[in-house]
């Protein structure tokens, strides 16, 4: 598969930001800096980014920085995840999800509780997913089953979760990719950003927090 690339002169025009911004987010830890690819050029060195990846992140970046200071979006666009889970009953009590959502889980663990990031994420994925009744329970349920089967990291990874239907079927599929060829005859009902659910549940989880 060929890169899929912007330069950083594209990256400026299409975004409006400046070259300073760019910098200072990237010396904040907002952008991080294995994104700035450096290639021979004609003219030189040419500094390249992946373009779905930073697109997305300036547009995070840009959509949050008036409500939330840099460094408080350093933290939530960070990484680390180490300490940043909470019990269910927490989770319930401040809203991030619904005691609805902790049964559910609980029910898909043997009763046990939530105990890591993972496991709250997908509970608030989940959750939202009751919230706005785009999908099924039961599509709910492999969303829960798609993630327990990982053997990669789901909270590191720029991945989507996918629910398709075929024949009334449904199926459930972690991708990477930047586009999804399927059987033409089975419908996408929805797409989840991973991504972009770690950090809205690290906005709550850190407005919690307050």
């Amino acid at each position: 598969m060929v890169d899929d690339l912007i330069t950083k002169k594209e990256l400026l025009a299409i975004t409006g930001i400046s070259y300073g911004q760019l910098y200072r987010w990237k010396r904040k830890g907002l952008i991080p800096s294995d994104w700035f690819i450096h290639r021979s050029s004609f003219t030189g060195q040419e500094t390249l980014f992946p373009r779905g990846q930073i697109l997305a992140r300036i547009a995070q970046i840009t959509n949050m920085k008036s409500d939330v200071s840099l460094d408080d979006l350093a933290d939530i666009l960070s990484p680390d995840l180490s300490d940043m889970t909470i019990s269910g009953i927490e989770a319930v009590n401040v809203g991030i999800i619904g005691q609805s959502t902790l049964d559910f889980i609980r029910s898909m663990q043997n009763d046990e509780d939530i105990t890591t990031f993972e496991q709250l994420l997908i509970s608030y994925i989940i959750h939202e997913q009751f919230r706005s009744g785009d999908i099924s329970r039961d599509e709910c349920k492999l969303i829960y089953q798609t993630a327990a089967q990982q053997s990669v990291d789901i909270c590191g990874s720029n991945c989507d979760f996918v629910i398709m239907r075929k024949m009334g079927i449904s199926t459930c599929v972690v991708v990477d990719a930047i586009k999804i060829w399927c059987d033409p005859d089975a419908r996408v009902i929805k797409i989840i950003n991973i991504p972009s659910s770690v950090q809205a549940l690290k906005l709550l989880l850190n407005g919690s927090k307050k």
